[in-house]
């Protein structure tokens, strides 16, 4: 790897862009508390708005092997942090250009905003 060259990420880089990523992913959640913020009857289902599609697939795996809220809270947490880290190793892992590290903080936002989302209307639809 050429460190000189500004179209590659250096590896003491990396760190700074999967904090950024991470960033680029916590914002529709948290803007989708602070617009839910009186809808939430418990804080606990703010975490629809961080894993609204994972609640869908989740759902299946707890009629099977059913747990408690706090597990059931604990699964979307991991699962949406091994979507972030996954997502951004996996779009950056061949090769680290800066193409290649925008396309993985669009598709983390992406991925994030339609889990908002989607929370978003699970919690609007407690009330209809």
């Amino acid at each position: 790897m050429n460190v000189g060259t500004p179209t590659q990420i250096t590896p003491w880089l990396f760190p700074r862009f999967l904090l950024l990523a991470f960033c680029v992913m916590a914002v529709w959640p948290l803007l989708g508390v602070a617009a839910s913020f009186s809808i939430l009857e418990k804080m606990s289902e703010a975490v629809l708005l961080f894993g609204g599609l994972t609640v869908l697939f989740l759902l299946p795996v707890n009629m099977l092997v059913p747990f408690n809220e706090s597990g059931f809270v604990t699964a979307i947490i991991i699962v949406w942090l091994l979507i972030w880290a996954g997502c951004t190793l996996w779009f950056t892992s061949g090769s680290s250009t800066r193409g290649l590290q925008l396309a993985a903080l669009v598709v983390v936002s992406s991925i994030s905003l339609c889990q908002s989302v989607l929370g978003f209307l699970m919690l609007l639809g407690k009330y209809v």
